[in-house]
């Protein structure tokens, strides 16, 4: 066992039953478990955060002893048919165990039996990589959720799986009968009584049977993408597979259902009647027209006209040969950072059609199904137009580098056309390139505005084959901004001091502006209110204070960009020191001022500079 959270807990002291414990508020985090021969972590534990931890080599035949992956040599010792999880939650007295845990960026790799083992509540399973779970034992999952009793009682309820990438988990079957010796391993395994089950943005890609399994169990699958599940299993394994009653999903949309096993299925549903909403899916199946397992095999089509659902669905657009190799590829990123994916010269398809090359980002726990691009006989088409140079820019030139889906010939500067707005002069000056890529360097002409280029139907493009490029115009390419150009402010000057209270800051005009700004503080930005004066050149502030040192900018505004003055830099002045007190002179009266402080009093000198002063004026003559 690499880490066990579990002890016995006998007349508790806050009065909770007897029975299994394991920590609450826990953070096991950052640990690396390797080779151990039962479980990588074993936990009863609730409100506690599980991430980061790499698990690997749990329960390998090659390095168990006498007591295998953890049972007694007695008959004593159970029959240990949950030994070799890589994280295994389990549950006993429902409110002390097993519940509201965080199972976030933990790595599993080659995990005897499920990569992980739920069988508590209100658990998150996020982020996580399971590679090759089922490794020694089959009937198993990259996940697996087991639940008791009947759905209304069961322990197992409220889990969340998002985000997570299930690979290759394998369903080892060595050792077993003939007619069991088909690999079996699920991808996600919701099993037996595993209540409001969600299920959103995973990807499982190349288990043996089912990529998601709901068995005896109710929940949600939205936004996943399975590839290539039922890759082995020679009786019907598929990308989502629904049970029979009780089993039930209200909601199925968003997913990205790939077999590419001709005996697969993209969705198989013992129960139609069992599936609630169902949409926006993905339904590729390029070996099998009928790949919908629904009261017989249907397509598309003939599954949306007997069910009702997936009429915004989309079904393979193309079909392979029986025996042919796939044309597609999944990219994934199993990383907590984003991940840039050079496809070379390569132009793919994404499933929506898109036409996608050069570099592939794929965001943390994000992939992504690319479908290679069949050019032979079709038309060519622009796949895009993108910035070669930084944005915005103050460049007299600029370029924008254009694809195609294939090479092409015939190119030249009348093929392309420019979008100018608030721009003047701008023009196609040189173009350079070969194949399936070109560049085209513009001349960004005057004014503060944006510029595109474009692709006219005018374009006289043909591919290798005298294709003609299809597809016009083409009017999605990346945008140029170009910002106002810059100005100066005037005053007061940097540095300034013995300023106003109320001064007037003041700027010259920026071309192209139709408003300006002013920001001032005590620090050199950056602004956390831009205060508008209209078309104004400068503003007179009021009411600042004494003595104070002030920073203060402008910018130009229009529709399309804003310039801050003098490259960003900001000014500043401090104002004028407050007045000092002054007192008129003071000439000793010859007589007293006040009848009730005679000059024979100690204190007349005082009160006659006060009142001299103005400070008093006494309460008589």
């Amino acid at each position: 066992m690499g880490i066990d959270l579990a002890t016995w807990v006998y007349d508790a002291w806050d009065g909770r039953p007897d029975g299994w414990r394991g920590g609450y508020n826990l953070v096991v985090s950052g640990n690396t478990i390797t080779r151990a021969n039962s479980m990588g972590i074993n936990l009863y534990s609730r409100n506690s955060t599980f991430s980061g931890n790499t698990i690997q080599d749990v329960g390998l035949i090659e390095n168990l002893g006498a007591a295998g992956m953890g049972c007694s040599f007695s008959a004593g010792g159970g029959s240990c048919t949950e030994d070799g999880d890589g994280i295994r939650i389990k549950i006993d007295q429902s409110e002390d165990t097993g519940h509201t845990n965080l199972i976030a960026g933990n790595r599993l790799e080659r995990i005897a039996y499920n990569g992980m083992d739920i069988f508590g509540h209100h658990n998150t399973i996020e982020q996580n990589v399971i590679i090759q779970a089922c490794y020694a034992k089959g009937d198993c999952g990259g996940v697996r959720t087991f639940g008791r009793d009947s759905l209304a009682s069961s322990t197992v309820h409220d889990l969340t799986f998002n985000a997570n990438i299930i690979l290759d988990t394998i369903g080892n079957t060595d050792g077993c009968k003939s007619d069991f010796d088909a690999l079996f391993g699920f991808g996600l395994y919701i099993d037996h009584y595993s209540r409001d089950v969600v299920v959103t943005g995973n990807t499982v890609i190349n288990s043996t049977v089912h990529g998601i399994l709901f068995q005896d169990s109710t929940g949600s699958v939205t936004n996943n993408t399975l590839y290539n599940n039922g890759r082995t299993y020679p009786y019907g394994g598929g990308q989502v597979y629904l049970g029979g009653a009780p089993a039930a999903l209200s909601t199925h949309t968003g997913n990205i259902l790939y077999s590419l096993n001709p005996n697969a299925w993209t969705l198989a549903l013992a129960a139609p009647a069992n599936l609630g909403t169902s949409n926006n899916n993905f339904f590729f199946s390029p070996y099998k027209a009928n790949h919908i397992s629904a009261s017989g095999a249907k397509s598309l089509t003939d599954w949306q006209s007997f069910s009702g659902k997936d009429g915004a669905s989309i079904e393979h657009w193309f079909t392979l040969a029986p025996g042919s190799l796939p044309n597609s590829q999944i990219f994934y990123n199993d990383t907590g950072q984003a991940k840039t994916i050079s496809l070379g010269s390569a132009v793919y398809k994404d499933v929506n059609q898109n036409y996608v090359s050069g570099d592939l980002t794929l965001q943390p726990y994000q992939s992504k199904v690319l479908i290679d691009f069949d050019e032979t006989n079709t038309a060519p088409v622009v796949v895009s137009s993108v910035r070669a140079n930084a944005n915005p820019t103050e460049l007299d030139s600029v370029d924008f580098i254009v694809t195609f889906s294939e090479p092409v010939t015939g190119v030249d500067i009348t093929d392309f056309s420019l979008t100018a707005i608030a721009i003047a002069g701008a023009s196609v000056t040189a173009l350079s390139g070969s194949g399936n890529s070109y560049t085209v360097s513009v001349d960004t002409g005057s004014g503060s505005g944006t510029l595109r280029l474009d692709v006219p139907a005018t374009a006289s493009i043909f591919d290798l084959d005298s294709n003609p490029l299809s597809g016009l115009p083409f009017t999605s390419g990346e945008t140029y901004t170009v910002p106002l150009p810059t100005f100066d402010k005037i005053s007061p000057a940097t540095d300034a001091t013995n300023q106003s209270l109320s001064p007037t800051l003041s700027w010259n005009i920026s071309d192209g502006a139709t408003s300006y700004e002013y920001c001032y503080s005590s620090s050199a930005g950056p602004c956390t209110q831009w205060h508008s004066v209209g078309a104004n050149t400068s503003v007179t502030l009021n009411d600042l204070a004494a003595d104070y040192t002030y920073s203060w900018q402008v910018r130009a505004v229009n529709a399309y960009s804003t310039t801050e003055a003098d490259g960003g830099t900001w000014w500043s002045f401090t104002t004028t020191a407050a007045s000092a007190c002054t007192w008129p002179a003071y000439t000793p009266p010859t007589s007293a001022t006040f009848g009730d402080v005679p000059m024979t009093v100690g204190h007349w000198s005082w009160v006659e500079r006060l009142a001299n002063s103005t400070i008093t004026a006494g309460c008589g003559a």
